[in-house]
């Protein structure tokens, strides 16, 4: 296992929708590896494949303890939202690709999510809390989408400068 790289919000991976895993292989296994050690390591919840520079349809979930789901750890294979519920909620949201910026974020308060484990089998999981927004925000990952792009552009502008520094570093970083 290893602590990989984190790409950082201007990054042109995150912008760029991942591939479906057609096969789950060695290297499949060894990225997810490496992405619930950086994760770990990086105090998050859920890491994306594309966060760490590959550009596979996958995802990682551990929820903390102290969650209704306790300590639940995900692999997801080629995830998908099937369904999302009208009802909303708000909550702040963090990204370990947009290190220090936090913000408030409306999405669907129920989620059905269809993916793969690693064996191949196929769950269909209806989520809510934490785990619902989690799935959508590494979703969102994977579809090329950030989560600042779903804040509103009141706070967007306040954040401009802190957006600014963050693409302007991660553009300076050494590979």
């Amino acid at each position: 296992m290893a602590v990989r790289r984190i790409f950082w919000y201007g990054a042109d991976i995150l912008r760029t929708p991942c591939s479906d895993i057609k096969k789950v292989d060695e290297h499949t296994l060894s990225l997810v590896k490496d992405m619930f050690e950086t994760m770990q390591t990086a105090d998050g919840v859920g890491l994306a494949a594309n966060q760490v520079g590959a550009g596979d349809r996958l995802v990682v979930i551990r929820i903390p303890e102290n969650e209704r789901r306790k300590g639940q750890s995900l692999t997801m294979v080629n995830p998908v939202i099937k369904a999302r519920s009208e009802e909303t909620v708000a909550d702040e949201e963090g990204c370990l690709s947009v290190p220090g910026v936090r913000a408030e974020v409306t999405r669907p308060k129920l989620v059905t999510v269809e993916y793969y484990d690693l064996d191949g089998k196929l769950y269909r999981v209806e989520a809510d809390g934490l785990l619902a927004r989690v799935m959508q925000h590494e979703i969102d990952h994977i579809d090329g989408t950030v989560f600042v792009e779903r804040i509103p552009n009141e706070i967007k502008r306040e954040l401009t400068l802190e957006l600014r520094r963050i693409k302007r570093e991660e553009k300076n970083r050494i590979l």
